[in-house]
């Protein structure tokens, strides 16, 4: 099958760099968005339609682009503290749409706990999930993992974060 990779970038770019740009800042998102599509490009002998759409495919690239650029960050972070840098604000808060849509904006703090909480698989599951219209079985092929293995880590994370929230709202009307 002959990838169509203007057809994948005309189709799928805005997409790939809306998810980023709520896991990371708007111009690291628009830098690890359009790196996906050049190592699409450069990789493209290398898709196989058996293992997932052309669309969970750039997704995988970009996922799998933006762990580099945690680690890349934290790497920084560890040696500026060594050094005993100042950082100064770390782009670590959830974004405020995410925060809007739950219209819960009073609880921003408990809510950026809760997903902070949440183990890493567990939330780059529940967050394609809930930012992208990619079917579990997509994810799945994102990520690299069975389809089942999507359906347990988002069952997992509903059920983390039920229960991290249920126990932060007792805990606030207690107080």
């Amino acid at each position: 099958m002959q990838l169509d990779l203007e057809e994948l970038f005309r189709l799928h770019y805005d997409e790939v760099a809306r998810y980023l740009k709520r896991r990371v800042d708007a111009s690291t998102a628009d830098e690890v968005a359009q790196n996906a599509f050049t190592e699409a490009f450069h990789g493209r002998a290398t898709y196989d339609p058996r293992l997932g759409t052309p669309r969970a495919w750039i997704f995988g690239i970009a996922i799998n682009l933006t762990r580099k650029h945690f680690r890349q960050q934290r790497t920084a972070e560890d040696a500026n503290a060594i050094l005993g840098a100042e950082l100064g604000e770390p782009h670590d808060s959830w974004p405020e749409d995410l925060i809007d849509r739950l219209d819960a904006r009073v609880l921003r703090d408990v809510i950026d706990s809760a997903l902070r909480s949440l183990p890493r698989l567990q939330l780059e599951a529940l967050t394609l999930y809930a930012w992208t219209e990619l079917t579990q079985r997509e994810i799945a092929a994102a990520l690299g993992v069975p389809e089942g293995t999507i359906k347990s880590r988002l069952s997992k994370a509903r059920r983390h974060l039920r229960a991290f929230l249920q126990a932060s709202l007792s805990e606030q009307g207690d107080g």
